[in-house]
């Protein structure tokens, strides 16, 4: 059997180690590359001893990480979600050496905004996107009803706000907090003071759906498959949480199958169509990030559908926690977004050999 890497985070590895669930299943890696003729190895990019080739990481045995040295694999998949220069500069050491895929991407939503925004064909899908200073604050806040304020690069919803026009002034809900402010130039002082010296975006609030009176977007696993084409391993609908305006799962946010949510809403002759929209919106999404980000298989991208069943790009994911389908209990589906990226993986090897 050929060895394939899975390069994981220093606190998925420990929890395993310990036998704790994290959002990462192990033993499916294994369980999909028996199948496939792959046996998976699991390791952070600061076990590698480049001066040897020889990585002192683990396999997975009896539920459990089980310490194991080998050789560096020669297909590599990247489960790493570092902002770690150290670990970052081993990263590019490794693909000097192996196929990495899903390697060093951007992960700053300025810059994706921007490669996406070149392309025409792509701005109907875009929701009004500008990095945080005091004119372009006040400039949205004049403009929009709702706005979000997000770190350029941040995940599971850490740092992110929802500023909202109501009729005592404007209301700004984050993870912990939810405050009024009657005026804006006071909302501006404390938003300042809020997000410090770190980089933020500013982005337009979209007038999505609302299942069961909350907000929701759309988590979409695309990844590319054995043909290396991109497919649609899932969707599932991430709804709000209701006291902070948040759909992350990590803030207190819940997931429902995504049909379950749009019957709700719409008539049935009418969500084929707007699945199909979601689909074509995410393909040409990815399409044009991989043009800059040619290492890019797995990808989670976060949808908004707004009250006529039309699709808005909020976010991409470089690593999907895939969590949500698990929450949703759309087990095939989250089997399936470990399943595609690995069976991309067994094909380098084959065109290798």
């Amino acid at each position: 059997m050929e060895k394939i890497g899975i390069m994981l985070d220093w606190k998925v590895i420990y929890m395993n180690k310990q036998r704790q669930h994290t959002y990462e299943r192990l033993g499916f890696y294994v369980e999909i590359g028996d199948r496939l003729g792959l046996k998976p190895v699991f390791f952070h990019p600061g076990q590698i001893d480049f001066a040897t080739n020889k990585i002192k990481g683990y396999v997975w045995r009896n539920e459990k990480l089980v310490s194991s040295t080998f050789f560096i694999p020669k297909v590599i998949h990247n489960r790493v979600l570092s902002g770690n220069n150290d670990t970052n500069v081993r990263i590019k050491k490794l693909e000097k050496i192996s196929r990495v895929y899903n390697g060093i991407v951007t992960r700053n939503k300025w810059k994706v905004h921007k490669s996406l925004w070149r392309q025409d064909d792509l701005r109907y899908y875009l929701p009004e996107t500008k990095l945080f200073h005091k004119k372009a604050f006040f400039d949205m806040l004049n403009q929009y009803d709702i706005l979000y304020v997000k770190p350029a690069i941040g995940s599971v919803g850490v740092g992110v706000a929802r500023i909202e026009r109501e009729a005592e002034g404007y209301a700004f809900y984050s993870s912990r907090t939810r405050k009024i402010f009657q005026r804006p130039k006071a909302l501006l002082q404390f938003v300042e003071k809020w997000i410090g010296k770190k980089p933020f975006i500013i982005q337009q609030g979209i007038s999505l759906c609302k299942y069961e009176d909350r907000t929701f977007d759309v988590r979409v696993s695309i990844q590319k498959n054995q043909q290396h084409e991109w497919e649609i391993s899932g969707m599932v609908a991430k709804i709000a949480n209701p006291e902070n305006k948040l759909s992350n799962l990590a803030q207190g946010g819940s997931a429902e199958q995504l049909e379950t949510v749009l019957s709700s809403l719409f008539s049935i002759q009418s969500i084929p169509i707007i699945i199909r929209r979601l689909q074509t919106a995410c393909f040409a999404i990815v399409e044009q990030l991989e043009r800059h980000e040619p290492s890019l298989v797995d990808l989670g991208l976060d949808m908004g559908i707004d009250r006529s069943g039309l699709p808005y790009f909020i976010e991409a994911n470089v690593r999907d926690q895939r969590y949500s389908f698990f929450k949703a209990d759309e087990k095939a589906m989250f089997y399936r977004s470990y399943e595609a990226p690995l069976e991309y993986g067994a094909t380098l090897y084959k065109k290798k050999k």
